[in-house]
């Protein structure tokens, strides 16, 4: 923590990565990835971390892209989501159906626009 100064900042580069820390609850950092991911970034959550292949510029623009058009829609997210199918009988379910499900249970996206803001500052 103090050797990150984490206390100051929350985005910190370490070689061919970027760990972005939300201070966040699982949903938002869950829609924070799938955010970053929408913008072409390849994204790992590690708990609640958020670990990113490349640059801390291109981490901040996405980030900062995000913040600027507000909100996403939860349910284009899922897009990014290998396997929504995760209840007893979600392979039944219309795919548009079961987006607005896994949006509406795992997804925060006015939580992740405001933690975006409070990352960059």
């Amino acid at each position: 923590f103090q050797r990150w100064r984490l206390a100051e900042r929350s985005i910190v580069a370490s070689g061919m990565e970027v760990h972005v820390f939300p201070w966040a609850g699982d949903a938002v950092v869950h829609t924070l990835a799938l955010a970053l991911q929408a913008r072409g970034l390849s994204v790992q959550t590690l708990g609640p971390v958020l670990s990113v292949a490349g640059q801390q510029s291109d981490v901040e623009g996405a980030l900062r892209a995000l913040v600027a058009e507000g909100p996403p829609r939860p349910e284009s997210l899922t897009r990014h989501v290998a396997n929504m199918a995760l209840e007893k009988h979600d392979g039944f379910v219309p795919e548009d159906l079961l987006a607005r499900d896994y949006a509406a249970r795992y997804l925060d996206a006015e939580g992740a626009w405001r933690v975006a803001q409070q990352v960059l500052q």
